[in-house]
């Protein structure tokens, strides 16, 4: 016996009769027993739904004031801090917001009377499945929550009777502590006290009392607007003051629900839209419900990718959010046992006698994008504008695309930075290219007139997307050249950039040609023949480089072998020729003794010349006395190495910004050639090679493209 009077236990597995056909007179009853346990490991429950328990609270909480026909529905949301470390401050001087430790609701229902009691130590109780109950909410609570305190108030006879106990994941006794007694409260009151919060749930919910009352608001929306709402206040130890859910809820909208109704197949769902305050709702949302509750949010942005940021304020306010609830019996019928989604297809059916959660929300999007049309169809074309001058003004290879473009453009709306467009685009460029292999692959076998047809439609596409690409290759061209006119230029310390950083943008250093691809390569900017060759080396000693082993150690800077040509009848024939690069700093200064760029080059020609030469797969080749040398030596001409250079008998090119010497000795079939070029001539005749197309692109006066 207990203070409270005559103690009461019960077992949840004790409850769960075996129900079968009438016994015959020999037969022994037999309990089908349950594990709570086991139950709990088979439920659900991830830590982006940690308040779904809480959620679960409220709504018998709902059901509870409904059942007692009482006007004044009182339910109150206790939310208790773990307090062990005391308040922090962030960097701005805000409070941090503390773990949540237990979570309390309280109402003043019809409370723990015994067939509630009943239906609570029934696993999977049918008894609210009118309401839509699954008979899981208290696991989810034992989900989320260590054990539960509950006690109640309630009417039993005409007496106000007291129920106490505690909810745990035992086996043997779940509901333990059980006591009843007659109370001596005038009014019914029932608390239900969610106690520690379990990892990763009290983690992934460390949110402000704000944050907590807005989420109760989302999925008890539709709840709030029935007549007769009970009012629910939040209490959170980390909030000033108590927040009154109710008034929230109506301050955050903008205007009254509007609500449609909409067939998807055969079923038939109700839409309730309105829009609420961008204080209040960080997105537009879509939600879908079941029972009268949020399950699912997905949002509209995605869906509606010409739905702006916010909708205009009729008042001149701050803008407003969309927010559409979907309910209906097939939403009802097929929500999970935990409530957190829909066993609905993954895909679309033919006879749409279910249809897939996507073709609802396909649906209710169409639906939503015909209440709010002009404000679509002019956010669309403030897009079509924005990426229209985008391509003519900051990228204008993509011309090709302008009269394709409104196919795309719900992908490019919603994109801000211009890099991203950019790679859309481009993305887009190549997909308008398949689409059109594709059209002329599916018309392949039509009549020949209709094959004519496709095959122009197909290359006036193909021709567009292959200008998209040179158009591309173009600008990087500029940009380039635009990037060595800069490394010509003194730095702010009054000095000349470094060989390397005009060799690295050439072609990278201490690489070959089979390390990174022709992208990379800018060899166009000393010789367009450049690009065509067997085998390349940057910046490697003699003795590692794969087509020529050496046992030198020098570095000629770039080293380029080439081979007879396509129609040789062995690729094991000897180079047809060697080109040899250096690199020397702008403006560097020759003095006495020191060894001229080509006296250099030549010397490695002569070691190429003695060395054993390989290909780049091991097997032995040879580089011959007919295998033909040049270099070229990129340096400044000042006045001390022209005249140098003069005294060794090289003659000056046409348009005086160069030197060239070559030895060619008839008899040994001997051929060296040596070119000296300035880094103001290498730069003009590359960008004059290139004028026609710049010019073309229209990209001449825009070098920073």
């Amino acid at each position: 016996m207990s203070e409270f009077g005559e103690s009461h236990q019960y077992n949840l597995a004790s409850m769960l009769k075996l129900v079968s056909t009438p016994r015959m007179a020999n037969t022994i009853p037999v309990h089908f027993g349950a594990s709570l346990i086991g139950r709990l490991a088979n439920t659900e429950l991830s830590a982006a739904h940690g308040l779904q328990p809480l959620y679960e609270a409220i709504s018998n909480s709902l059901h509870a004031i409904e059942d007692s026909k009482r006007t004044d529905g009182l339910i109150s949301v206790r939310v208790f801090r773990d307090d062990s470390q005391g308040r922090i401050k962030d960097e701005h001087g805000h409070f941090v917001c503390r773990p949540i430790k237990d979570i309390q609701v309280d109402d003043n229902g019809v409370g723990f009377t015994e067939e509630n009691l009943q239906s609570f130590c029934t696993a999977d109780s049918l008894y609210k499945k009118k309401r839509g109950g699954k008979g899981i909410g208290r696991i989810l609570w034992l989900k989320a929550f260590e054990r539960v305190q509950v006690t109640s108030v309630f009417q039993n006879n005409g007496k106000r009777m007291r129920r106490a106990f505690l909810f745990r994941p035992d086996d043997t006794s779940p509901v333990d502590e059980h006591v009843v007694a007659e109370a001596e409260a005038k009014d019914r009151l029932t608390e239900i006290r969610l106690q520690t919060f379990r990892e990763p749930f009290k983690d992934a919910c460390r949110h402000k009392p704000e944050t907590i009352a807005d989420r109760i608001i989302r999925h008890c929306l539709l709840q709030f607007l029935k007549d007769g709402c009970p009012t629910i206040v939040l209490h959170d130890e980390d909030a000033e003051t108590a927040i009154d859910l109710n008034r929230r809820q109506k301050e955050g909208r903008v205007d009254e629900i509007d609500t449609d109704s909409l067939v998807v197949g055969p079923h038939a769902l109700t839409v309730h839209t309105m829009r609420a305050r961008t204080s209040e709702q960080d997105s537009h949302r879509l939600h879908l419900c079941a029972n009268g509750y949020e399950v699912e949010a997905i949002n509209l942005e995605r869906r509606l990718p010409h739905l702006p940021d916010k909708l205009p304020d009729e008042h001149g306010g701050q803008g407003s959010r969309l927010a559409a609830y979907v309910t209906g019996k097939l939403l009802d019928e097929k929500v999970n046992q935990e409530r957190t989604g829909f066993n609905l297809p993954r895909e679309s059916q033919p006879d749409m006698l279910e249809p897939s959660a996507d073709e609802i929300v396909g649906a209710v999007c169409t639906h939503l994008g015909k209440k709010i049309e002009p404000l679509l169809n002019a956010e669309k074309e403030k897009s079509r504008v924005r990426i229209r001058r985008f391509i003519t003004e900051r990228r204008p290879m993509y011309r090709p695309l302008l009269n394709e473009l409104d196919s795309f453009l719900s992908e490019l709306a919603p994109l801000e930075d211009e890099e991203e467009i950019d790679l859309r685009l481009n993305t887009i460029a190549r997909k308008i290219e398949i689409r059109a292999e594709d059209d002329f692959k599916d018309l392949r076998d039509a009549a020949r007139q209709q094959v004519e047809a496709a095959f122009e439609k197909y290359w006036r596409t193909i021709n567009n997307a292959a200008q998209v690409r040179l158009s591309q290759y173009v600008v990087r061209r500029r940009a380039v050249l635009h990037a060595l006119r800069k490394l010509m230029d003194v730095t702010d310390e009054g000095k000349y950039q470094r060989e390397a950083e005009i060799h690295d943008l050439i072609f990278p250093m201490g690489k070959s040609s089979d390390d990174v691809t022709p992208e990379r390569w800018n060899l166009w900017v000393i010789d367009e023949r450049l690009a065509f060759h067997d085998h390349l080396a940057s910046d490697k000693k003699l003795k590692s480089i794969e087509a020529a082993s050496s046992d030198s150690g020098d570095e000629p800077d770039l080293i380029v072998f080439n081979q007879p040509g396509a129609f040789a009848d062995s690729s094991r024939l000897p180079h047809e020729s060697v080109v040899i690069i250096e690199f020397k700093r702008p403006m560097r200064e020759i003095r006495k003794g020191d060894e001229l760029p080509h006296e250099q080059t030549q010397r490695y020609m002569k070691r190429i010349r003695e060395g054993t030469v390989a290909d780049k797969k091991g097997r032995p080749i040879t580089v011959t006395a007919t295998t033909r040398f040049y270099s070229y030596l990129l340096c400044d001409l000042t006045p001390a190495l022209r005249e140098v250079l003069t005294d060794r008998g090289f003659k000056p090119t046409p348009d005086g910004s160069g030197f060239f010497w070559h030895l060619a000795e008839a008899d040994a079939k001997r051929f060296e050639y040596f070119e000296y070029i300035s880094f103001t001539k290498l730069l003009d005749d590359s960008e004059k090679r290139n004028q026609a197309l710049f010019h073309r692109l229209g990209i001449v006066d825009s070098p920073t493209v």
